[in-house]
């Protein structure tokens, strides 16, 4: 099953040339994932009495051409393939019926009063029809980014009590926040065209918090980390 819902670009969601941030971008997909699990009756509401929730593994965004203030995004999301406790979750983002954005993304299925990954049953799977091997891009799975031996710089970062959600941790999109502390400002004004994120462990609010990062040619490389507990909390790769 296809959802589809519309999200209008706003003031807030673009930079200084009016253009969509990719932010902006993933928190559209985040909503409209959301809405797609509330139609299913597995939303976040549901969560009390069917005893799951979903936990975002990874993200991978490429934008074909990009959005500007005031477009109204045509957002069209489905679930594709299981595989035992994780699905994936791919998207199309369209203006004015052309395809600016696609996207794939990884969830793990727990159990909240176990606190452990629990398998994607038929019954999960009815509720979402899934449209098996329907893949945004080429490749369909998404292997883990691995941290890099060497990073040209590293930057101390202060967890703010506005970047944890209502899980108790530091909200994913967040992770972007961080990457800025160390991006220049001349990087801050070029949105990247292809962004990878994977998500390692959850960042609360007392961890000490280390972001470095690594630019080869058009290309950067963030590792986000706790360096007093050897912690690896999230890798992000972002290319033009």
């Amino acid at each position: 099953m296809i959802f589809k819902d519309n999200f209008k670009i706003k003031l807030n969601d673009v930079n200084e040339k009016l253009e969509v941030k990719n932010k902006a971008l993933f928190e559209c997909l985040e909503n409209v994932a959301a809405r797609h699990a509330d139609s299913a009756n597995h939303g976040i509401k549901d969560i009390p009495a069917i005893g799951t929730t979903w936990m975002l593994l990874c993200w991978q965004l490429e934008v074909i051409k990009r959005p500007k203030y005031g477009d109204v995004l045509e957002i069209h999301t489905w679930a594709r393939g299981v595989e035992r406790c994780c699905t994936y979750r791919d998207y199309e983002i369209y203006v004015n019926g052309k395809k600016c954005v696609i996207a794939t993304s990884k969830w793990l299925l727990v159990d909240i009063n176990r606190g452990r990954p629990t398998r994607v049953g038929d019954d999960v799977i009815s509720r979402y029809e899934p449209e098996y091997g329907k893949s945004v891009f080429e490749r369909e799975e998404l292997d883990k980014l691995k941290e890099l031996e060497i990073y040209d710089e590293k930057v101390d970062f202060k967890v703010r009590k506005s970047d944890i959600d209502i899980n108790g941790h530091m909200h994913n999109l967040n992770y972007l926040d961080i990457i800025d502390e160390v991006l220049t400002a001349e990087e801050l004004k070029e949105e990247a065209k292809f962004v990878r994120i994977d998500y390692k462990k959850e960042i609360k609010l007392e961890d000490k918090i280390e972001v470095s990062k690594k630019v080869e040619e058009n290309n950067l490389y963030f590792l986000i980390g706790d360096k007093e507990n050897d912690i690896i909390h999230s890798i992000v790769e972002m290319k033009n």
